[in-house]
């Protein structure tokens, strides 16, 4: 069966968690990425975003991930396919929708020269939030409280391994 076929969509655990996401093997990850190349459900996309920005901020997730996509995307050019033009049609799309999760999985750009002062901040934020988060120290209350206000509604704590 080829990748770009259609597949019975695995849905993103509840709750999601870095350790259940770590604990995924191979084709459970694969069968999780592949189903949410896209948000297919207008009322999961809060769960949607929360996976991708999950996948996004643990470095090992996301190398994970993204050695993943490059594979698929691989696979979808290596050419060499007799297929039909809707065979073809669905071979780009999901080739497509690969590019596309690989560019929401690299870091925020922010660093580079011309990047503002207010992006600057931000990134320096995240890469702290990300130390702390991936350390065995617990967040201190200023913590919590800064990044509550960038990101309201989201929980910082450590995820328990």
């Amino acid at each position: 069966m080829p990748l770009w076929d259609r597949v019975d969509a695995m849905p993103i655990p509840v709750p999601l968690t870095v350790d259940r996401l770590r604990t995924l093997n191979d084709d459970e990850f694969g069968l999780l990425i592949r189903s949410n190349l896209m948000p297919r459900d207008p009322a999961r996309r809060k769960q949607w975003d929360a996976l991708w920005r999950t996948l996004t901020e643990w470095p090992d997730l996301q190398q994970r991930a993204s050695t993943l996509l490059d594979q698929w995307i691989d696979q979808t050019d290596c050419g060499g396919y007799i297929d039909g033009a809707a065979d073809s049609k669905r071979r780009e799309q999901f080739a497509n929708r690969c590019e596309d999760a690989l560019n929401r999985l690299d870091p925020p750009k922010a660093i580079h020269h011309g990047a503002t002062r207010s992006e600057k901040l931000l990134s320096a934020i995240a890469a702290h939030r990300a130390v702390i988060l991936d350390s065995a120290q617990h967040p201190r209350p200023a913590d919590v409280a800064l990044w509550a206000w960038l990101d309201p509604g989201r929980r910082h704590e450590r995820a328990r391994r």
